[in-house]
């Protein structure tokens, strides 16, 4: 008996966790891909996965600390955050993901965008 009701509780759980699982929003499209920092400082590394079925990564190495988080992507307008409920990294948007065209022929083009007063280059 005991085992079945630690089965059904297992069960719940993973329905639980299945359900807050969200996809990008459609006016959010611009932002998925990998981000790299172009503004960081030569002993800085910062990196941004954002991935369309609505999970993410952010990784940071400075001198002396690191950081990796990896969960969920939410939305609060065109700010977000990644993780889960308990350890979870802010961004504030401070330039919107746009696209910058390079050349017409062959036609080439960057995206750029400024996240927690860092600017990011989409990687290709």
């Amino acid at each position: 008996m005991k085992i079945k009701a630690q089965i059904v509780l297992c069960v719940l759980c993973l329905l639980a966790l299945s359900s807050c699982k969200k996809d990008i929003p459609s006016d959010k499209l611009g932002y998925i891909g990998n981000w790299e920092c172009t503004s960081c400082s030569f002993d800085e590394i910062k990196i941004l996965n954002i991935k369309n079925d609505g999970t993410g990564k952010y990784e940071s190495v400075e001198p002396g600390r690191s950081l990796s988080i990896s969960g969920y992507v939410k939305f609060d307008g065109n700010d977000f955050r990644i993780g889960g409920a308990i350890i979870k990294k802010k961004f504030k948007t401070n330039q919107y993901p746009s696209k910058i065209v390079l050349s017409l022929v062959p036609y080439k083009v960057k995206w750029v965008a400024t996240f927690n007063g860092y600017d990011y280059t989409k990687a290709n």
